[in-house]
């Protein structure tokens, strides 16, 4: 996601021609600013998700509901096997779509203290849908490293209706863990100090049944390339050098904002109530 591409390891094989790559690294990216790039989010397939739907332009061989899925790429990862992963950042917004039937669409986000005071209605789906029509969808992104075939990668989370629990439980048991120091007193260590396994899981409630995520601590990172590579990853998104590729999670058409059915409001999670 930087010029010198801190964050992820890729091992591509060079072509044995006579062309020095390295004599010219980083060249053509001069002029990218923030916006020529996007950090991709993982999603998790369902039931009803076109890339496992036959029938779809958007179908992807092999793809199952219960996999996961980047929404840049398309590359699908088996959800039981999992996927190894390092948490670098934490934020929460309240973001705005388009409503399906309407047909959809990333329309912006909001940030906490504006989100919690928005003017809503819940709809006859539990949805919080503001005067224009769009919806509000009270969101937590959890920025992490992926481990995959091509190295560590730069991924977000999104946790929200169900997962919003989710999301709040991981966030205090990191927040918990501490770590004694030589006098006796102890500290929190960085979020990015934490390896952790993520698979999904099948949930259901009186309205239906999905696949949400599941995530489980392996332990303190033991690579010091892996935590510096986090440390970095973690300075791109305070620098803002690279923004969240929303509109990717909107065209996979696989839940920003109704992934799976509503559970039950809860007054945190409404803007509004």
């Amino acid at each position: 996601m930087t010029k010198k591409n801190e964050v992820a390891e890729a091992k591509n094989n060079l072509p044995a021609m006579a062309m020095n790559f390295d004599e010219d690294a980083g060249q053509g990216y001069e002029e990218a600013d923030r916006d020529s790039f996007a950090i991709p989010f993982i999603a998790i397939l369902q039931a009803l998700s076109p890339q496992v739907d036959e029938s779809e332009g958007a179908y992807i061989e092999g793809a199952k509901q219960g996999m996961f899925m980047n929404t840049v790429t398309s590359d699908v990862f088996d959800g039981a096997e999992g996927l190894e992963l390092v948490p670098v950042h934490y934020s929460r917004a309240f973001t705005e779509w388009g409503l399906r039937e309407n047909g959809g669409g990333f329309k912006g986000e909001h940030a906490v203290e504006e989100g919690l005071h928005l003017d809503v209605t819940l709809d006859e789906k539990k949805r919080a849908v503001m005067p224009n029509g769009n919806q509000i969808v009270d969101t937590r992104n959890h920025y992490v490293l992926v481990k995959t075939k091509n190295g560590w990668q730069p991924i977000i989370l999104s946790f929200t209706s169900t997962q919003l629990k989710k999301s709040r439980k991981w966030m205090t048991s990191m927040n918990q863990i501490q770590v004694e120091r030589t006098d006796g007193s102890t500290y929190t260590p960085p979020m990015f100090a934490h390896h952790y396994k993520m698979t999904t899981v099948k949930e259901k409630n009186d309205q239906g049944s999905w696949f949400g995520y599941k995530i489980e601590r392996l332990g303190f990172v033991e690579s010091p390339e892996v935590y510096e590579a986090a440390k970095a990853f973690r300075e791109v998104i305070k620098s803002g050098e690279a923004k969240a590729a929303h509109e990717s999670v909107d065209n996979a058409n696989t839940g920003s904002t109704d992934s799976a059915p509503a559970p039950k409001p809860e007054d945190d999670d409404i803007p509004g109530f």
